[in-house]
């Protein structure tokens, strides 16, 4: 379980590091085509520029949870598994006594797709 968060770290870091660029890419562009700090619309290039990087702002707080979430606490084996070849394997479905096949969102992962149904 370490090594996983310290690859959730990992990526952590990385989507930190891409959010400094994009801010970078903001203050160039407001020097280029001299819009000053408070407004927040200028040319068109400096405009898409200015929403590109509003835009990954404002989805990286959820991108952070999901990423988190799903590295805690599904398995990444399991995941690759029914991404790959569709389905679950038979002793996901029955309890083995096996804690990392028989934990709770596991399950109703499996549950889901046999019934057709997704999260």
């Amino acid at each position: 379980m370490p090594h996983h968060i310290v690859l959730l770290g990992a990526v952590t870091l990385l989507g930190v590091l891409e959010q400094a660029y994009f801010a970078l890419q903001v203050i160039a562009a407001r020097r280029k085509y001299s819009v000053s700090p408070p407004s927040t619309s200028g040319p068109p290039e400096f405009d898409r520029i200015f929403r590109a990087q509003v835009n990954c702002t404002e989805y990286f707080p959820m991108f952070i949870a999901v990423l988190w979430l799903a590295g805690i606490f599904f398995h990444q084996g399991t995941s690759l598994r029914q991404h790959f070849r569709g389905g679950m394997p038979p002793s996901i479905l029955r309890n083995t006594g096996d804690s990392k096949f028989t934990s709770p969102p596991v399950l109703v992962s499996a549950l889901t797709q046999r019934r057709g149904c997704t999260l």
